[in-house]
């Protein structure tokens, strides 16, 4: 049973863990501002986001180590193009700067560029034109190459269905695979929804393909460095269960293969057509050369009664994997994980170490790797249980071991009247932040704020 003890109002207004963390006043300008997106680069910490300013551009701010602010107040413009510039990924560049992959939007196209910067904001490329065509692109993902360089997936419409592409750009800025992308996956059917992870063997891909009559099913593609498919032309099923398979994520291995996981449908309906809302986290894994290694049908991570949903999941940085996710094994929502060990197997208890099962709703987590386990960040919900109250956010960090290195329950990052969306966590060295777009009241637009952690040295983050 969960539990439910009541919320204390004053918390509302109380300074918030200060021994912790520090909140951050991203922008506040008048102007609405969202999707912030954020990466931890040497001893720096920058963090962009769209904002209505000047028609629609990208802004951006730096932290230094003590988490002081560095650029202007409320941000300094990154993209200043003509037509609205949304939807930035960002990812560090390995050299104290950072990467920025987005969509800019003049009169209603929607194409992709990349930009570096270095530590004080100049631009170092001319601007990359990673996808520009009059087709849609959307959701797109990054991760960096390891040498320099970068990865960037996205969902293309240039063949009349949703098709998944990729680029790799140099440290130089200099595109390396076909221009306007290369194709992972154009089958006549709709992909979507795809998921990055790289290491020094390429990038590995995943999403989940959407037929007209079967059921959904994810799939997974290596890319070499080269911009070769390695798993097959079009990629490679996950599982071959009948069954559907939804919400895929990946985590490169380091050695060539990966894990793959997602919400699994084969429990969904029992035998007799009852509903069960019973949906699973399963997991693959894959060899350098694709093969499946955990049977055909993949195996399952979590069975718990009830729906499990939103998995996310990132390299253990020992040849395994961390894998998160929502589960209503409790009725409410509530977030567990699991740690895959290299064979394959569960390092921690059967169907997941539970990371919050405080009362009311936890939901959407985000995570971010640690020296020694991941930080993880969710939407919170238990000062009530209505559904339609506005989220907190709440931070944990996982240890290697399943347990949790914070205070039960995770530590309450922003707790207070308003609504928070489009969050989310990296991490680096000294620790980790969270961003998140913030409207305080319905008479107010969208701010940008955020919770960067203190430093703490490497004895204090294994306590």
């Amino acid at each position: 049973m969960k539990r439910t003890a009541p919320f204390i109002a004053l918390a509302l207004f109380a300074p918030l863990c200060m021994s912790e963390g520090v909140s951050l006043s991203v922008s506040v300008d008048l102007a609405q501002q969202r999707a912030p997106a954020a990466a931890f680069s040497d001893e720096r910490l920058f963090a962009v986001w769209q904002d209505a300013r000047d028609g629609g551009k990208l802004f951006g701010q730096a932290y230094d180590a003590d988490s002081s602010l560095l650029w202007e107040e409320n941000g300094r413009p990154l993209v200043s193009a003509a037509g609205n510039q949304g939807t930035p990924a960002v990812a560090p560049d390995g050299s104290g700067g950072f990467f920025l992959v987005w969509l800019s939007m003049p009169n209603l196209q929607r194409d992709l560029y990349a930009q570096r910067f270095n530590k004080e904001g100049k631009p170092l490329w001319e601007t990359v034109v990673v996808a520009e065509h009059e087709h849609p692109k959307s959701d797109h993902r990054i991760a960096p190459d390891g040498k320099g360089g970068l990865y960037i997936v996205w969902e293309d419409w240039r063949n009349a269905n949703l098709d998944i592409y990729g680029q790799r750009v140099s440290a130089s800025g200099e595109i390396l695979w076909e221009a306007n992308g290369t194709a992972l996956s154009s089958s006549p059917s709709n992909q979507y929804d795809p998921s990055v992870s790289a290491d020094e063997n390429g990038c590995v891909v995943v999403w989940w393909d959407v037929p007209e009559i079967e059921a959904w099913q994810v799939y997974a593609q290596r890319m070499s460095p080269e911009g070769k498919p390695l798993w097959g032309e079009g990629g490679t099923r996950a599982c071959l269960n009948p069954s559907g398979q939804s919400s895929g994520a990946v985590a490169a291995d380091g050695a060539g293969g990966a894990f793959v996981f997602w919400v699994d449908h084969r429990n969904e309906v029992s035998p007799q057509g009852d509903a069960l809302m019973n949906l699973d986290i399963y997991v693959q894994q894959f060899d350098p050369s694709g093969k499946r290694l955990l049977s055909e049908e993949g195996r399952a991570l979590c069975e718990a009664p009830g729906t499990q949903i939103e998995v996310a999941a990132l390299p253990d940085g020992n040849g395994g994997a961390y894998a998160v996710w929502t589960d209503l094994r409790d009725h409410y929502e509530d977030i567990y994980a699991q740690r895959v060990l290299p064979d394959g197997s569960a390092a921690w208890q059967a169907n997941g170490a539970p990371v919050c099962v405080e009362g009311g709703r936890q939901r959407s987590p985000r995570i971010a790797p640690a020296a020694d386990g991941f930080w993880i960040v969710w939407y919170d919900y238990r000062r009530e249980l209505e559904e339609q109250t506005f989220q907190d956010v709440y931070m944990q960090r996982m240890r290697a071991d399943g347990t949790t290195a914070r205070q039960e329950g995770g530590l309450p990052i922003a707790v207070r009247p308003g609504q928070r969306i489009e969050m989310s966590v990296c991490a680096g060295k000294s620790g980790a932040a969270a961003f998140w777009a913030e409207q305080p009241d319905e008479f107010s637009g969208m701010d940008i704020r955020g919770w960067v952690s203190q430093p703490r040295s490497a004895a204090q983050n294994k306590e």
